[in-house]
């Protein structure tokens, strides 16, 4: 696989997890205080992202240095 298509399938999973992370807030919202579940979730949803990418792009810039 090429890295633009890895790419492309990690976009697809954390789009996946930013979903579930909102739906799940959604669920509970309903049950208890619905936006501000559903934007904790999406919140939850996008900093799991966010630190991934960044996880991500340290990895990726300590292969470019050890080379």
């Amino acid at each position: 696989m090429t890295t633009m298509q890895n790419h492309k399938v990690e976009v697809w999973i954390l789009s996946i997890l930013v979903f579930l992370f909102g739906a799940s807030g959604l669920y509970a919202g309903f049950n208890h205080h619905g936006y501000l579940a559903f934007l904790l979730g999406v919140f939850c949803g996008k900093a799991s992202t966010r630190l991934y990418t960044t996880i991500k792009k340290a990895g990726e810039l300590k292969l470019v240095q050890a080379k």
